[in-house]
């Protein structure tokens, strides 16, 4: 996951704990999105309709990470070994 790789580049002395916090975001999300998909289906949308709210939510989410993107610093020959990288 490309966001695994940027976390410890964006704050190296927290490196561990940026990728913590973001896998319990990561797991939140997945709580969350399984918890209202049921009321929703019960609410509204036909069963067919939810790949393309599902697609929604996708969309909006790729638009939010290339927004933060690009306001994040580019560091260079990131490696993704850290500190245990021998030359």
């Amino acid at each position: 996951m490309p966001q695994q790789h940027r976390l410890p580049a964006l704050r190296a002395e927290r490196g561990t704990i940026a990728l913590a916090l973001n896998n319990s975001a990561l797991y939140l999300g997945s709580a969350v999105g399984s918890a209202l998909g049921g009321p929703a289906l019960g609410a509204g949308p036909a069963p067919y309709a939810l790949p393309w709210v599902a697609a929604g939510v996708v969309a909006a989410g790729l638009a939010l990470h290339l927004a933060a993107g690009r306001r994040s610093r580019v560091v260079a020959r990131v490696s993704t070994l850290g500190c245990y990288e021998h030359s």
